[in-house]
C-alpha cells in the first residue's frame, strides 16, 4: 500500500464545543509480527517509520511505498520501545534487558547498551555497578535534543542515561525497584527528564546532576506514556485510570484532563506545533484532542486489539498506531481549521525560492534561521482567513541553477495562523481611511491584499504579512518587519526582508509573453548582510557586454512590498562579459546560465544569471561568497514590469484604442510601452530609437481618444 503526502486541508465551518468528533481516515496497514506490534517512530523527515515487536528485534518501513526496508537481526530480543535520533542517521530500540542503537540507513547494529563486554562484565570496567545496567526488560528508550545522550528506562525501577557516541553510561535516575518505569523523555532543552512509573507518579529529574526536582501527582493507577510539549513547559501522561492529563512542569499542577477512553490510555503524542494530543487505548481506538480545550477531534477506528504505540508524523498530518492485533496503520489527521467565511474564497499555497544565507526574525523566541517559507490556507475577497504556515530552517544542497538537490534534516512542522485581513491596495498615494497615509498604496499596487499573520500565543506578532497580488499582477510577497519602534505610523514600517513567493493563486500577466529579446535589462531586491533591502542590476547581452550594479540606494517600499522612493546616491556600474556557463539544464527547462566576469580585476564580485527562455522567466541572479551561493534573487525585465503595471490600467480604455496598442507593440517590440492619462494612451518616449513604423504611428490618429503628445519612439535597452 502506498502512502502519500497530504496536502493541506482548510475547511470553512465552525466547530462547536459540544460538536461529535469526526472519524479519522485511514491511509495504509502494515502488517507483519506473529504477536503484535509495541513502540512507534516516524523518521526526522517523515518517510520511514520504524516499529517494535513482541517476537522481533525492530522493523523499518517505507512509507512512500509501503515496503518493508528490514527487519532488525542482533539486538536485545524483542522490542518495546523506539526512538529516532533528531538527525535521522539512527534509531534506539529498547528489548529484553537492554537497548541497541542501529545505523538508520543500513539497518547494522552500531552497539548495545551496555555493551556486551562477556561473562565478566559485571565485576570490572565502567559498568560494574548494578545501578549502570538493567536487570529487566527497557520499556523506553528517547534520544536527547542535540542526539548526544540517550536514555533507556525499565521494569527495575530505573532511568539510565548513556553517552550515545561510546555506550559509557553518565547517569541513574529512580528508585531501585520501587516501581516499573515505562515512560520517561527529555525535555526540549534537554536539562530535565520526566519518569513516569506504575504507582502513578511523575518525577521531574535534573539531567545534568541527576538530582530530583519535583514530583507531580494526581493518576489513579500506573502511567504508561509521556511526552513532553514543544515549549518544555507542559507534559502529557496516559494511565491506566483511562485518562491523559497535562502538567505544568513548573508549578507542578495539572492543566487539563482527557477522559472518554473505555478502558487503558496505553500511549500518548504530541503534535509537532503542540495544538493537538493524540492517545491510543486497550479499548481500541486512537483519538486526538484538542490541547488547549480537551475537546476530542477525531476518532480512529480500526484495530482489534490493544494499541500500544502512537506517533505523528513530523508535518503532524498523519499518526502511526501499533497494535497488538498484528498491524499498523496511518491515518489522516491533517487539523481542520475553525473558520467562517461569505462569499468566494481564495485558495492559497504558496512557496518561497530557496534563502540560503538565512533569514532572521527579529524577536523570533526561537531564533530560527528560515531557509523557505510554505503557506497554505483560504482567504475571502476581503475578510480574515486561515490556514498554516512551513518555516524551514534546513539547510539544502544546490545545482549550479540554483535549484535544491537535497535538504538535510527533519521536515519543519507546520504552524496554524490566522490571515487577518488589513486593506486591499487602492492604487493611490494617500488612504486616509486604513491610517497607511501618504504610502497607501503605490499605482503599481493597486488590487494587492494585505494580511497579517498571526501566529499562537501572539509570537511573531505584526512580524509577518502575506501580500496576494491581482490575478494579472504580482508577485505575492512575504513581508518580514522587525519590532516597530513605540508610535511610529504604520506607514514607516521598513521591511527587513521582501519574499516572493509562488503558486496559487496563479498570477497570468495582462501583457503577453514573447520571446526574450537580445538585450536584457534585469531587476531584482535582496537583503544584504547589512540588514537593508537593495537593488541589483545586469544589463547586457547574454554571451557579450553588459553592466552590473549593486544599487546601494535606500529604498522605500509602500505597505505592499512596491518600491515608491529611492535616495539619489550615484554608483558605479562595473562593465562585465555575459559568460556563458558550461552545463545543461538540469531541470531540463531550457534555462540558459551566465557568469556576469568583471573587466576590472579589482571587482571580485561573483554573480550568476540564470535566464529562462521567455520575458516571464522565470529569471534568478545568484550572489556568491566564495564558492559558495550567498542570495537567490528572483529578477524580473524592468521595462516589461514598468508595462505590466500599466496593463492592468490600459484595459480600461476603449476596444477601439486597444487594437492600436496590441499593434504597435508587435511592430516595435515588448520594450515599447503606454501611460494612461485622463483615460487616454499616451505612448511613452525615448531618445534612443526611432519609431520605424510609421503605419502604426499613423494609426494612433484614427482613434480620437488616443492622443499622441510627443514623438513616439521605441524604448531601446
Amino acid at each position: 500500500m502506498v502512502v502519500w503526502a497530504l496536502g493541506p486541508r482548510v475547511v470553512a465551518q465552525v466547530v462547536n464545543a459540544g460538536e461529535a468528533p469526526r472519524n479519522a481516515r485511514e491511509l495504509a496497514t502494515f502488517r507483519g509480527d506473529k504477536v503484535g506490534f509495541t513502540g512507534v517512530a516516524f523518521s526526522p523527515d517523515g518517510q520511514r517509520l520504524v516499529t517494535g515487536g513482541v517476537e522481533t528485534t525492530a522493523k523499518v518501513w517505507d512509507l512512500t511505498s509501503g515496503r518493508e526496508l528490514f527487519t532488525l537481526t542482533g539486538g536485545s530480543g524483542g522490542t518495546f520501545a523506539v526512538a529516532y535520533s533528531p538527525d535521522g542517521r539512527q534509531f534506539l530500540t529498547g528489548g529484553d534487558y537492554g537497548a541497541s542503537l542501529w545505523d538508520a540507513e543500513t539497518g547494522r547494529l552500531v552497539r548495545t547498551l551496555p555493551p556486551r563486554l562477556g561473562a565478566d562484565w559485571l565485576e570490572s570496567g565502567p559498568l560494574r555497578r548494578r545501578s549502570e545496567w538493567h536487570g529487566q526488560r527497557v520499556e523506553v528508550v528517547a534520544f536527547s535534543p542535540d542526539g548526544k545522550r540517550v536514555l533507556t528506562g525499565a521494569n527495575d525501577g530505573k532511568v539510565i542515561v548513556w553517552d550515545a557516541a561510546s555506550g559509557e553510561s553518565l547517569l541513574s535516575l529512580g528508585r531501585n525497584g520501587d516501581s516499573w518505569v515505562h515512560a520517561a523523555a527529555f525535555s526540549p532543552d534537554g536539562l530535565t527528564i520526566a519518569i513516569a512509573a506504575y504507582d502513578g507518579k511523575i518525577t521531574l529529574w535534573n539531567a545534568q546532576g541527576g538530582h530530583a526536582l519535583r514530583t507531580l501527582t494526581g493518576h489513579t493507577n500506573a502511567i504508561e506514556s509521556l511526552a513532553y510539549f514543544p515549549d518544555g513547559t507542559r507534559i502529557v501522561t496516559a494511565s491506566y485510570d483511562q485518562t491523559a492529563r497535562i502538567w505544568d512542569t513548573r508549578l507542578g499542577s495539572e492543566l487539563l484532563g482527557f477522559r472518554g477512553h473505555r478502558g487503558a490510555v496505553m500511549c500518548v503524542a504530541v503534535s509537532p506545533d503542540g495544538r493537538r494530543v493524540a492517545t491510543g487505548s486497550s479499548d481500541r481506538s486512537a483519538r486526538v484532542w484538542d490541547a488547549e480545550t480537551g475537546q476530542e477531534r477525531l476518532l480512529l477506528q480500526g484495530h482489534k486489539d490493544v494499541l500500544d504505540g502512537i506517533a505523528f508524523s513530523p508535518d503532524g498530518r498523519r499518526v502511526a498506531t501499533t497494535s497488538f492485533d498484528q498491524t499498523i496503520k496511518i491515518w489522516d489527521v491533517a487539523p481542520e481549521v475553525g473558520l467562517v467565511v461569505t462569499g468566494a474564497v481564495s485558495e492559497v499555497r504558496l512557496e518561497s525560492d530557496y534563502i540560503p544565507l538565512a533569514m532572521r526574525l527579529k524577536g523570533d523566541p526561537s531564533n530560527r534561521e528560515i531557509r523557505s517559507v510554505r503557506l497554505a490556507g483560504k482567504v475571502p475577497p476581503e475578510g480574515d482567513g486561515a490556514g498554516e504556515i512551513w518555516l524551514d530552517t534546513r539547510p539544502a544542497d544546490l545545482n549550479l541553477f540554483g535549484d535544491v538537490v537535497r535538504r538535510v534534516g527533519p521536515e519543519p512542522a507546520p504552524i496554524r495562523v490566522e490571515l487577518r485581513y488589513v486593506t486591499t491596495g487602492a492604487g493611490r498615494t494617500t488612504n486616509h481611511a486604513t491610517g497607511f497615509g501618504p504610502l497607501a498604496g503605490s499605482r503599481a499596487s493597486q488590487g494587492f491584499r494585505l494580511y497579517d499573520l498571526v501566529f499562537p500565543g501572539g509570537v511573531l506578532g505584526g512580524r509577518l504579512q502575506l501580500v496576494l497580488g491581482t490575478a494579472s499582477l504580482g508577485p505575492h510577497r512575504l513581508l518580514a518587519y522587525g519590532p516597530a519602534p513605540p508610535n511610529q505610523e504604520p506607514y514607516l514600517k521598513r521591511p527587513g526582508h521582501i519574499v516572493a513567493l509562488h503558486g496559487n493563486p496563479q498570477i497570468r500577466s495582462a501583457l503577453p509573453d514573447a520571446p526574450l529579446a537580445r538585450e536584457i535589462d534585469l531587476t531584482g531586491y535582496y537583503t544584504a548582510v547589512d540588514g537593508q533591502i537593495h537593488l541589483l542590476e545586469v544589463q547586457g547581452t547574454p554571451g557579450g557586454a553588459g553592466k552590473l550594479a549593486l544599487n546601494p540606494n535606500y529604498i522605500t517600499f509602500d505597505p505592499f512590498g512596491e518600491p515608491v522612493m529611492f535616495t539619489l546616491m550615484g554608483y558605479r556600474r562595473h562593465e562585465i562579459t555575459l559568460k556563458p556557463a558550461e552545463g545543461a539544464d538540469p531541470l531540463g527547462q531550457g534555462r540558459r546560465l551566465y557568469w556576469a566576469v568583471s573587466k576590472d580585476p579589482r571587482n571580485t564580485n561573483r554573480v550568476a544569471v540564470l535566464l529562462g527562455q521567455t520575458e516571464i522567466g522565470p529569471h534568478r541572479l545568484l550572489l556568491y561568497r566564495g564558492d559558495q551561493v550567498a542570495f537567490i534573487v528572483p529578477a524580473h525585465l524592468t521595462d516589461r514590469r514598468r508595462q505590466e503595471i500599466d496593463a492592468s490600467r490600459l484595459a480600461s480604455l476603449s476596444t477601439g484604442e486597444q487594437p492600436t496598442i496590441a499593434e504597435v507593440r508587435r511592430r516595435t517590440g515588448q520594450a515599447h510601452g503606454f501611460a494612461v492619462d485622463a483615460r487616454n494612451a499616451l505612448p511613452r518616449t525615448s531618445s534612443d530609437v526611432g519609431l520605424e513604423s510609421a503605419g502604426a504611428a499613423t494609426r494612433l490618429d484614427w482613434v480620437p481618444s488616443l492622443r499622441v503628445r510627443h514623438t513616439c519612439h521605441a524604448r531601446n535597452i
